[in-house]
């Protein structure tokens, strides 16, 4: 699964032409597993920015940029769509 542009925007079509064949995907972000897909495996798309919101408050209240420490995100997500549906069941 590539994890382009128009992947995204077709993911509804690609997750039921998967599902439709019975094949088994593992998809980059957490929004294809929403959309029915069976799991997803990649970065926590939401921890960047909420790293930048955390920048941009220590800028605002006088740290300078250059002071700031680099990092990455170290964070995986994991989201197994089988698992959430015997889970609802339960």
């Amino acid at each position: 699964m590539t994890a382009s542009v128009l992947a995204a925007v077709h993911r509804n079509l690609i997750v039921a032409l998967a599902a439709r064949h019975q094949l088994p995907a593992v998809y980059p972000f957490r929004y294809f597993a929403t959309s029915g897909g069976l799991i997803a495996f990649g970065p926590d798309t939401t921890d960047p920015a909420r790293h930048a919101a955390d920048y941009v408050d220590r800028i605002l209240k006088g740290e300078k940029p250059a002071d700031l420490p680099g990092a990455g995100s170290d964070q995986v997500r994991t989201r197994d769509q089988h698992k959430d549906r015997e889970n609802a069941r339960h």
